[in-house]
């Protein structure tokens, strides 16, 4: 039987640390999703949850309508905002693309939320067909897709 040190019982109550770390690491999160009753208006669809970076509830998303006029980016929000709801953000995009797309157009490019970081004259728009996102001079004419955020 090998000599009992100080030394190696130091190394190996570090060895054993290591361990440990490496082990609970890598054990399952548990995230708790609470069942909600959620309320659609007529005509609304839902497109799912958006999450916080830990991983938890934000918000809930419903697409509410599409426009059929064409509107710059200033006037896309206050129809938008004229049928109770806001232009969806980029990441709201990817939500309404995975879980709503029967309910979208497949042609046209429509305005987002977004302003385009590199210049505030600029801003995102997207279609749904394919996912294409781009950024556009906000007077140009799209149409507006409308979403409504139901916070918790």
């Amino acid at each position: 039987m090998p000599e009992i040190t100080l030394d190696a019982l130091k190394s190996d109550y570090v060895a054993l640390g290591a361990r440990i770390a490496t082990y609970e690491e890598n054990l399952p999160r548990i995230l708790n999703i609470a069942g909600a009753a959620i309320e659609l208006r007529a005509g609304e669809h839902y497109a799912g949850e958006m999450l916080k970076p830990d991983g938890t509830l934000d918000y809930r998303l419903a697409l509410v309508s599409v426009s059929d006029k064409k509107y710059d980016h200033s006037g896309a929000g206050n129809y938008a905002e004229s049928v109770g709801g806001k232009r969806p953000n980029l990441a709201e995009r990817g939500l309404l693309i995975a879980n709503c797309k029967a309910h979208l157009p497949t042609e046209g490019v429509f305005w987002l939320e977004d302003e385009y970081e590199g210049d505030a004259s600029y801003a995102w728009g997207c279609s749904f067909d394919d996912g294409y996102a781009g950024y556009g001079i906000k007077s140009y004419e799209r149409q507006a897709v409308v979403v409504r955020r139901l916070i918790p």
